[in-house]
């Protein structure tokens, strides 16, 4: 009985790991993978507006932002279309300066832009290129002895 009892005992053994085995070949059950993280929201998904005196920066809609300072930049005087006046000119960097008046966005007119010529007894000043006129004041200096040869 002693024996019979063992064999028992060990046929159920022999069972249990046969069972166990097969649940170990087993694939784990299916799970669906985790959703992925939100994309980063731009300045377009958040609708941000710029102040007056600023425009949306150039690459407005993939910037990854939601504030005027991520979002905007401020307006050059191109952007602002200031005119200057008659007797002035664009300064050099008008396209991308930043500005919205004729002070920081326009240069007077130097003795040369203005085609300004001096009368004959008259020759240009030695700077007459950056002199800001268009009189012989300005632009001219009185012929000398030398230079009338």
């Amino acid at each position: 009985a002693s024996t019979m009892r063992k064999l028992v005992l060990v046929a159920a053994l022999v069972a249990l790991v046969a069972i166990q085995g097969a649940d170990a070949r087993r694939p784990p059950p299916r799970r669906n993978p985790p959703p992925p993280p939100p994309a980063p929201k731009t300045c377009a998904d958040f609708a941000v507006q710029c102040q007056p005196s600023m425009k949306p920066k150039a690459a407005y809609n993939s910037i990854v932002g939601s504030t005027m300072s991520a979002c905007c930049d401020p307006k050059t005087c191109a952007d602002n279309v200031v005119s200057c006046e008659p007797d002035q000119k664009n300064k050099v960097d008008y396209f991308t300066r930043i500005g919205s008046t004729k002070a920081q966005c326009c240069d007077g007119k130097t003795c040369a832009d203005n085609f300004f010529q001096c009368e004959p007894t008259y020759k240009n000043k030695p700077n007459y290129n950056n002199i800001v006129g268009n009189t012989i004041t300005f632009c001219c200096d009185a012929k000398t002895c030398a230079d009338n040869g």
